[in-house]
């Protein structure tokens, strides 16, 4: 799969479960910069959380199944922040042991990394 250039939109296509675990991950970065009395960094983080899951949810609000591939299109901007997240929950989930949820997490930045380049040629 290619990541396609719209301006300065960067769209990543990537299963319901890929995205799961991203959100899931952005959901951690918003926790932690309501803890540190970071609002911008939290309500950035929770901009992108609602974006991927509106680009992944269908018409009547469902999720697809775990294996469907979407388009999640964001701002290069939105992606490295993203990436950014991702690789600080990595640490952390390294930290305590969190195999599976580390796993997912190289995965993901994998394939954003590689679309992002991708957008670039």
């Amino acid at each position: 799969m290619i990541a396609m250039v719209d301006n300065d939109f960067v769209t990543i296509w990537m299963t319901t479960a890929a995205w799961a675990g991203i959100h899931s991950d952005l959901e951690n970065v918003c926790l932690s910069a309501a803890e540190d009395r970071d609002e911008d960094r939290s309500i950035f983080a929770s901009g992108i959380m609602d974006r991927g899951d509106h680009c992944i949810r269908r018409f009547d609000n469902s999720w697809p199944a775990d294996d469907v591939v979407s388009p999640v299109a964001m701002t290069r901007g939105q992606w490295i922040f993203t990436l950014d997240g991702i690789r600080h929950w990595m640490g952390v989930s390294e930290r305590i042991g969190a195999v599976e949820s580390l796993d997912a997490a190289r995965q993901a930045v994998a394939l954003i990394s590689e679309q992002l380049a991708a957008a670039d040629e």
